[in-house]
């Protein structure tokens, strides 16, 4: 739910600016955000579909929510 929110935010934010991202601050950490979380979006199916059993996932996935809790 948490992805479907923040990319039709994201999606509405660059409709209204006619497709172009402005050259502000804001601008920029928005995308840095939506790109964040889509990581812990993807790392977390991952996780679950336990693809990758080797990789340390889980810890990457802990600590990128964490740190979008603290940012938030």
């Amino acid at each position: 739910m948490n992805l479907v929110c923040t990319l039709s935010l994201a999606i509405l934010a660059l409709k209204n600016n006619n497709w172009e991202v402005p050259d502000h601050p804001h601008a920029k950490i928005g995308i840095v955000l939506v790109a964040a979380i889509i990581f812990i979006c993807l790392t977390g199916v991952i996780m679950r579909l336990r693809i990758f059993r080797r990789l340390s996932i889980y810890w990457i996935h802990k600590i990128f929510g964490y740190a979008i809790l603290v940012i938030a």
